[in-house]
């Protein structure tokens, strides 16, 4: 936690008391995502101390009873028993947790849980339709992007941007498939990032990835020329060393265990054993008979 700001807030209603909220829960989560590394006794003591550092009586008292309230609903979500991720599976956790909801907090469970609540049953709709096989590609595409308009706008924001790089992607993908030059792929990036900064560090990494492309397939060029005059009657050390100075002329130390995976990666899906992934070991002599 150090270094960070704890997300949510405690506030007060208009009569000074404390005002459950669900940016109060979020306020909790955030000293208790700990938990499993520090005892909980000591996250309870910090949540204390943080609301007595930001509320005076009776508000804090208040606030410290909804923490108590909200620890009892995690111990008692936590002996729920797993189920599948089948959509009427996940509808009856779904209602085991409302259950739980109003026996910790009674009436404020609604406002407490509404946007977590909304999110669950968004995903649970999101599996009803990817488990119904009567759909097609296209109308199951049309039924999930009407079922994210359901989320929240902080949510659907926040979504979005998560899977924009997956989108810009496979759009480039597609579009370099095509043929596409690069002001294509910058235009397009443009059209989707309002960011100049953000497409500044893109093409980046297209520099960056085309470097590194253009190394692995010079070292490989020459890597398989040295084992082709070799041939297959020589032995791995002896293999084992000839690559090792050949990754040597295109890598930096450090980048060598990459391209050592990268070359067991490749050896693999040919179906051959003759790219050696490591330095072989020596045998130990044998121990000396008095």
């Amino acid at each position: 936690m150090r270094g960070s700001d704890p997300d949510g807030e405690l506030t007060l209603g208009p009569d000074g008391h404390f005002l459950p909220s669900a940016a109060a829960l979020r306020f909790f989560d955030y000293f208790l995502s700990a938990r499993g590394e520090v005892p909980l006794e000591t996250l309870r003591d910090r949540v204390a101390v943080e609301i007595d550092a930001r509320l005076d009586p009776p508000a804090d008292a208040e606030a410290r009873e909804l923490l108590v309230a909200y620890l009892a609903y995690l111990d008692a979500a936590a002996e729920l028993p797993e189920l599948g991720l089948a959509h009427d599976e996940l509808e009856r956790r779904l209602q085991r947790l409302r259950e739980l909801r109003r026996e910790h907090f009674g009436v404020q469970a609604e406002v407490l849980f509404a946007e977590e609540d909304a999110m669950a049953v968004v995903a649970i709709e999101r599996r009803r339709i990817l488990d119904d096989p009567t759909l097609t590609d296209m109308e199951r595409i049309r039924l999930l992007a009407q079922v994210q308009e359901q989320l929240p706008d902080d949510v659907r924001r926040a979504e979005a941007e998560a899977m924009l790089p997956l989108r810009l992607a496979q759009e480039e993908q597609r579009l370099r498939g095509e043929g596409a030059s690069e002001e294509d792929i910058r235009a397009m990036r443009e059209s989707a990032i309002d960011d100049p900064e953000a497409l500044d560090r893109l093409e980046g990494v297209d520099r960056q990835r085309a470097e590194w492309d253009a190394r692995m397939q010079a070292y490989r060029a020459e890597r398989d020329q040295v084992l082709g005059r070799l041939g297959p009657e020589a032995g791995d050390g002896a293999r084992w060393r000839f690559i090792r100075a050949v990754r040597s002329r295109h890598f930096e130390p450090e980048e060598l265990p990459r391209v050592e995976a990268l070359d067991r990666i490749e050896s693999r899906d040919r179906g051959e054993g003759w790219i050696p992934g490591g330095q072989p070991r020596v045998p130990s002599p044998p121990p000396v008979t008095p």
